[in-house]
C-alpha cells in the first residue's frame, strides 16, 4: 500500500499565466567564441565532427517558426548493414530517406549542451541513387525547445566509415508546405499549405534545381555536441474508432467533420492521406492544425505529437476525399513490468491509471502533462522515477531490459544543470527561454540535488555525478549565502500548492528543510565521488542549518513549526494575500511546515512524536493531492484510503480534477 500511494502522483498542473521572453535569433557563418559548457568537460569524437560540419540556408531572417528543407543525393552500391545516420538540428526535425519517413528529434536540449541522435538507416536505401531530405522547424521557442541560433549538422558511416556529411553540395528551399507554424506553451501547431510546392521533394526523381546550396556555419554557437542520452522514442500505431457514423474513405464538404475516439489518452503524431480540391481547408481540431490542400492525392504528417483522446477532422471550405488517417503514438520506450492487484478495484484501477500516465508523461523527458505544457520540471523526478522504479522497464542492449530505467533521471538532471544562471541557482524547468516568477523556484533546486542523490543511489554512477557536481557546488553555494544572522536562509517559500505561505519571501520553515536535505544530499554525492573538503563543510552548514531550525522556528505551544520568521511581513507577502497571523515576527503553524520539516528529515528524534501528533490532529488541512504525496512516505498511520480516494475524485482524462 505505501508504495502504490507514493506513486499515485504523477504531476500536478502548474495553473500559470504563460509568459516568454525570447532571446533575439542569430546565426552567422563567422567564427565565433565557443560556448562554454558549466559542466565538467565531456568529450565526444562524432559530436566533434558533426559539430565541424554545420550548414544552414542564409543570413536570411523567415519569421518565427519557420521550416527549411534540405536534400543531398549519394550514390551506395550495395547496401550494408551498419549504416548509421548521425544528425542534429536547432530547433527541431524530421527525415525522409528515398521518399520514407524515418525519423524526427532531436532530444530536447539547452544550447550549452545539445545532443545528436544515431539510426541505423540500411533499411531505408538502395542500391544506386539514394536521397536523404531533412526538415528544420527554426527560431521557436516554448516549454520544451529554445530559441537559438538555426543549423542542420549530419552524417552517414558505412560500416564505422564516414560516407556523407553536412556541407555547401546540401540544397535547401522553404518552399514547401510546411509554413510558420503557430506555437504555444506545449505545442507546435502547423500551418500547411501544399499549394506552394511544385512537386514531391521527398522523392528521390525530384528536380531540385531551383533549390539553393547551403553555407557552412559555425559549430561553436552551440556547447559541445555529444551522442543522446536517451533511446530513441518508441513509434506505435495508435487504433482509433470512427464515432458519426462514417467510415473510410469518406469525402466531406464544407463545415462537414469526421469524428473519432480512442481507448485512452495518448501522445501522437498524424499521417493523413487525402484526394481534395485545389484550396480546400482543413482543420485537425484535435492538434490545431491548418492545412490547404494542393488539387488531387497528397499525404501529410504533423511536425509535431498532441496529448489528446477523442478530436475530429473538419473540412472548413472545399472538397476533400479522407483516405486514411493514421495516429502514431511516440513516447519513451517503456514497458510496464511492474503489477498490483488488490480486493479494492478503485485502487486497482488508479494503478493501472498512474502507470498508463508515468508512459504517456514520458517523451523525450519526463514532463508535466501530455497537452498544455509538456515541460520537463525539475520536480517531474520524484513522482516520475519512482513510479519508473516501480513499473516500469526500459529497451537495453542485446534486447535486454532495463529495470528501474535512470535515463530520463540523468537527463533530467544533466539539462537541469546547464540553465545555471550567473548567480548560481539552476531552473526551475529546462530547454525554455522562460523566465517569470516560475522560472526560479528554490525547492525546485533543492529537488534537484535530492534527484541527483536518488540517481546514484539507483545506478552507482558516478560519471554523471562528477559532470553536474561544479552545479551542485555553485548551487549550494548561492542558498548559503542568503543565510540571516539567525542562522536560516532568507528566500520565497514555495513547495506545494495550498501552502499558505507559498510564494512569501521569508525565512520559512519548508524551504529550509528543504535546503537542509539538500546539503546532506549534496555532502553524501560529494564523498561519494572524492570531493571531501566541499562534503564536510555541506555537512557543516546541514548541521548548522538544523540547530537555526529547531531554535527559531520551534512552536512549543503546538508541538510544532512555525511557517516563518520575518521583519517585514508585508514586503515578504509581496502583495499577495496571508491570512496567518504574525506574533514575534513568526508566522502562524500549519500542518506544512510539518509535513515538510519530517519529509526532509530536520525533525530531531525528541521532537518527532510532538510533530507527529499535531500533523495527526490537523490532518483535514490535508486536502490536496501533492499533499499526500509527501505526507505518505513519513506519515503512514495519519491518513486512509479513504482520504486518498478523496482527494482523486473526478479526475478527467487529461488528469485535471
Amino acid at each position: 500500500m505505501k508504495v502504490l500511494i507514493n506513486k499515485l502522483i504523477i504531476k500536478r498542473l502548474k495553473l500559470i499565466t504563460v509568459s516568454i521572453v525570447f532571446a533575439n535569433i542569430f546565426y552567422t557563418s563567422a567564427m565565433v567564441a565557443p560556448v562554454l559548457s558549466p559542466l565538467a568537460t565531456t568529450t565526444d569524437a562524432i559530436g566533434q565532427s558533426l559539430q565541424n560540419t554545420m550548414i544552414w540556408a542564409s543570413s536570411e531572417t523567415k519569421g518565427e517558426a519557420y521550416f527549411v528543407a534540405f536534400r543531398k543525393s549519394f550514390q551506395i552500391k550495395v547496401p550494408r548493414r551498419l549504416t548509421t545516420l548521425s544528425l542534429f538540428a536547432d530547433v527541431r526535425y524530421m527525415v525522409w530517406i528515398n521518399g520514407q519517413y524515418a525519423l524526427r528529434g532531436p532530444s530536447r536540449f539547452e544550447p550549452t549542451g545539445p545532443e545528436y541522435d544515431s539510426m541505423d538507416i540500411t533499411r531505408f536505401l538502395k542500391p544506386g541513387s539514394n536521397v536523404i531530405v531533412v526538415v528544420v522547424m527554426a527560431n521557436a521557442g516554448n516549454g520544451k525547445m529554445r530559441r537559438h541560433a538555426p543549423g542542420l549538422t549530419a552524417r552517414i558511416d558505412i560500416k564505422g566509415r564516414k560516407s556523407v556529411i553536412t556541407d555547401e553540395s546540401w540544397k535547401w528551399s522553404d518552399k514547401t508546405r510546411y509554413r510558420n507554424a503557430r506555437i504555444d506553451w506545449g505545442n507546435t501547431h502547423d500551418r500547411i499549405d501544399a499549394r506552394v510546392e511544385d512537386g514531391d521533394w521527398l522523392q528521390p526523381g525530384y528536380n531540385d534545381l531551383q533549390w539553393k546550396k547551403s553555407i557552412k556555419i559555425d559549430g561553436n554557437q552551440w556547447g559541445l555536441l555529444t551522442a543522446r542520452r536517451t533511446p530513441l522514442l518508441r513509434e506505435t500505431p495508435v487504433s482509433m474508432k470512427i464515432t458519426n457514423s462514417l467510415t473510410l474513405p469518406v469525402t466531406l464538404i464544407a463545415n462537414q467533420k469526421l469524428e473519432f475516439k480512442l481507448d485512452r489518452l495518448t501522445q501522437a503524431y498524424t499521417i493523413l492521406e487525402i484526394d481534395a480540391e485545389k484550396g480546400t481547408e482543413i482543420s485537425l481540431d484535435y492538434a490545431g492544425i491548418q492545412y490547404i490542400a494542393k488539387g488531387g492525392k497528397q499525404t501529410y504528417i504533423s511536425s509535431d505529437t498532441y496529448g489528446f483522446a477523442e478530436g475530429s477532422v473538419t473540412v472548413k471550405s472545399g472538397r476533400a476525399t479522407i483516405n486514411r488517417i493514421q495516429l502514431i503514438e511516440r513516447l519513451y520506450p517503456f514497458d510496464i513490468a511492474g503489477s498490483f492487484k488488490s480486493n479494492d478495484q478503485e485502487l486497482n484501477r488508479l494503478w493501472a491509471l498512474c502507470a498508463r500516465s508515468c508512459q504517456v508523461f514520458s517523451e523525450d523527458s519526463y514532463v508535466d502533462c501530455a497537452d498544455r505544457e509538456r515541460t520537463e520540471w525539475m520536480d517531474d523526478d520524484p513522482p516520475a522515477f519512482n513510479i519508473t522504479r516501480t513499473a516500469m522497464a526500459g529497451p537495453g542492449k542485446n534486447s535486454q531490459k532495463v529495470y528501474a530505467d535512470p535515463r530520463l533521471l540523468g537527463a533530467l538532471l544533466r539539462r537541469t544543470a546547464l540553465t545555471v544562471q550567473p548567480e548560481g541557482w539552476v531552473k526551475a524547468h529546462t530547454c525554455s527561454d522562460r523566465f517569470d516568477i516560475h522560472a526560479k523556484m528554490e525547492d525546485r533546486s533543492c529537488d534537484w540535488v535530492e534527484g541527483a542523490r536518488r540517481y546514484y543511489e539507483s545506478t552507482g554512477d558516478k560519471k554523471l555525478i562528477r559532470e553536474i557536481w561544479p552545479v551542485i557546488v555553485r548551487q549550494m553555494n548561492y542558498f548559503l549565502k542568503l543565510r540571516t544572522s539567525r542562522g536560516l536562509v532568507l528566500a520565497r517559500e514555495w513547495e506545494v500548492w495550498g501552502n499558505p505561505v507559498g510564494y512569501v519571501t521569508c525565512e520559512g520553515s519548508g524551504l529550509n528543510a528543504f535546503i537542509y536535505k539538500a546539503l546532506v544530499d549534496a555532502a553524501f554525492l560529494g564523498e561519494a565521488i572524492g570531493e571531501n573538503p566541499q562534503a564536510a563543510e555541506f555537512n557543516k552548514a546541514a548541521n548548522d542549518l538544523k540547530m537555526a531550525f529547531n531554535k527559531v522556528l520551534w512552536n512549543e505551544k503546538d508541538g510544532t513549526y512555525y511557517s516563518g520568521y520575518t521583519e517585514d511581513y508585508e514586503k515578504a507577502k509581496g502583495g499577495r494575500k496571508v491570512n496567518l497571523p504574525l506574533v514575534n515576527n513568526l508566522i502562524a503553524s500549519t500542518i506544512f511546515p510539518a509535513l515538510f520539516a519530517l519529509d526532509q528529515g530536520i525533525v530531531p528524534e525528541s521532537r518527532r512524536e510532538k510533530v507527529m501528533n499535531y500533523l495527526f490532529t490537523n490532518r483535514d488541512q490535508a486536502d490536496r493531492i501533492m499533499t499526500f504525496y509527501y505526507l505518505f512516505p513519513k506519515c503512514i498511520g495519519l491518513i486512509t484510503p479513504l482520504l486518498i480516494k478523496k482527494s482523486l475524485i473526478r479526475c478527467d482524462r487529461n488528469g485535471r480534477k
